[in-house]
């Protein structure tokens, strides 16, 4: 496709003198036009881009409904003034005149109404709702990913059980080989949950262990008028000024909430 803009217009001028480089390669590379007409004609005929003001778009939007805005706002804005010769007499009178027109909004009424007048488009549809029905492709990819991981267990499990019974397991002496394929895999289930409790039991030893290091004074007693022992479900404490004994987990240390 193509792009360009009105040759000699203020939006040539603008890109091409702007400091940032991608905009004046816009400029060098376009397909410039002589006018606007011939812009939008070539872009309801033809791949070309027309790159021109904002309202001169809307303006031509609502008489070709088919034209569309790339992008959302614009990439380059300027004013328009009017120009007069040093100490002018009308100078203050369109000053006055441009605020009591700003100040009651004349200008965007009669804009509004211009484009009113022009032409309407139908609105653009609405965007799709979300619904269960759109997510069955989700759901359907979940549920086989959920057999596809059931089906790898299942498969897995078989060819470690296969291997015990043909005694192709390292490490497992003749006699301890199961005779079945039902015996070797309740034998790999009650592995598998030994494993589970013996995680269960190290995190409740780190746990215990790491009380050990707990500084007393942090509790808001003096370690002078504390004795501890390390227990199995915790720390034993006795206060020895009122001889009173407290247990406590790992979770009451943790919190540092103590009353003694």
């Amino acid at each position: 496709y193509q792009w360009g803009t009105v040759e000699k217009t203020h939006p040539e001028i603008a890109l091409a003198n702007s400091v940032r480089q991608d905009f004046k390669e816009i400029i060098r590379k376009q397909d410039a036009v002589k006018n606007t007409s011939e812009g939008f004609r070539r872009v309801l005929e033809e791949d070309y881009a027309f790159i021109y003001e904002s309202p001169i778009y809307e303006y031509m939007k609502r008489k070709h409904c088919s034209l569309e805005k790339v992008g959302q706002g614009e990439f380059l804005s300027f004013d328009y003034a009017f120009g007069f010769p040093p100490d002018s007499p009308y100078i203050d009178v369109i000053n006055r005149a441009l605020l009591e027109l700003q100040e009651n909004s004349r200008l965007d009424t009669l804009w509004t109404n211009i484009l009113q007048n022009t032409g309407h488009c139908p609105p653009n549809p609405p965007s799709a709702r979300l619904t269960l029905q759109s997510l069955n492709g989700v759901f359907t990819v979940l549920g086989m990913g959920l057999v596809l991981s059931v089906l790898a267990l299942v498969g897995e499990y078989g060819y470690v059980t296969w291997n015990d019974v043909n005694g192709k397991t390292t490490g497992c002496p003749y006699e301890e080989r199961p005779k079945s394929m039902l015996s070797a895999l309740r034998r790999r289930i009650r592995y598998l949950m030994w494993d589970l409790k013996r995680s269960i039991a190290s995190d409740k030893r780190k746990r215990s262990m790491d009380m050990t290091n707990i500084d007393l004074d942090t509790l808001g007693h003096s370690s002078n008028s504390l004795s501890y022992k390390l227990t199995s479900n915790g720390l034993h404490l006795t206060n020895l000024d009122d001889k009173t004994d407290n247990d406590l987990t790992a979770d009451d240390l943790s919190n540092e909430q103590l009353d003694l």
